[in-house]
């Protein structure tokens, strides 16, 4: 039986799972990015570079939390409305923590490490927005990972639920 961890990263958190998995290699079963934010990549898509420096901007703006989780959410693809009020609610709760770390168009990404691990990975994109679809794709080419799109949830991708699933639940079978 393997023993290691089946790491899995959407968003900003999909920074913390490729760190996590090109510092540990030996402990990591596979690595799936839903959206995973590498904001350096797709150098040369207007829509990915667009995006970018629309949350660029919003990053430094005096805003109420609540408003600045709506503007954020709706920069990344989401609709709030669609969101239940306790993921909102939490959400607000985290603007202060989330902005007094690195943001996320800061971090060096372990492309390298990554490309070279063998564990199986697997990067995911919800089909919502065309800059997302180009910074997914050029970091699956850049870590050797598998691609899929996965519509139905825009950037959240982990609200498809089965489809989802099915996805990780193949990944999983093949670090077997």
């Amino acid at each position: 039986m393997s023993t290691g961890a089946h790491l899995v990263g959407h968003s900003y958190g999909g920074l913390s799972a490729m760190i996590a998995a090109a510092r540990w290699p030996e402990a990591t079963l596979s690595l799936t990015l839903l959206e995973g934010i590498a904001a350096s990549l797709a150098p040369h898509d207007p829509a990915w570079r667009a995006l970018i420096a629309d949350v660029r901007r919003l990053w430094h703006r005096d805003l109420a939390d609540d408003d600045w989780v709506v503007e954020f959410l709706e920069a990344m693809g989401s609709d709030p409305a669609e969101f239940p009020p306790d993921f909102l609610t939490t959400a607000v709760e985290l603007v202060p923590v989330f902005r007094r770390g690195r943001p996320f168009f800061e971090a060096d990404l372990p492309l390298d490490q990554l490309a070279a691990a063998t564990f199986p990975k697997l990067v995911v994109s919800g089909g919502h927005h065309p800059g997302f679809e180009a910074m997914s794709d050029d970091l699956a080419l850049r870590i050797g990972a598998s691609r899929a799109v996965i519509a139905g949830a825009g950037h959240e991708i982990q609200f498809t639920g089965d489809p989802l699933n099915d996805a990780l639940r193949t990944l999983w079978s093949a670090a077997i």
